[in-house]
């Protein structure tokens, strides 16, 4: 697609909910939250929607991934239906961590 909006191509057509796609700074890779394996995960595709990856292994409730300004990371919200927190992870999925608390969680 364009800057201003023309010559939209639609990258998936497969029945599931995909939502939340940001592309990546240099505009080689899409990240985006899909239920497309029962529960909602996030993934990454190249611009052109092959090489879709599942970033996520966890339980549902992911959302609304966005990159780092270097495309190493991604940063993303999880949430148990009463807190939602904030996660980071490296592009490739690996070395995920929370950097917020939710309310309950982090009581001592």
């Amino acid at each position: 697609m364009k800057s201003d909006g023309s010559h939209r191509t639609r990258l998936t057509n497969d029945g599931f909910n995909n939502h939340d796609g940001v592309w990546s700074h240099d505009g080689k890779k899409i990240a985006f939250t899909s239920d497309r394996d029962g529960v909602w995960e996030i993934y990454t595709s190249n611009a052109d929607g092959s090489d879709v990856l599942r970033l996520t292994h966890n339980a549902p409730g992911f959302g609304l991934p966005q990159w780092s300004p270097d495309d190493s990371q991604i940063v993303y919200s999880l949430s148990d239906g009463e807190n939602r927190d904030i996660f980071v992870m490296n592009s490739n999925g690996k070395k995920g961590r929370r950097l917020t608390c939710g309310v309950d969680d982090c009581r001592e």
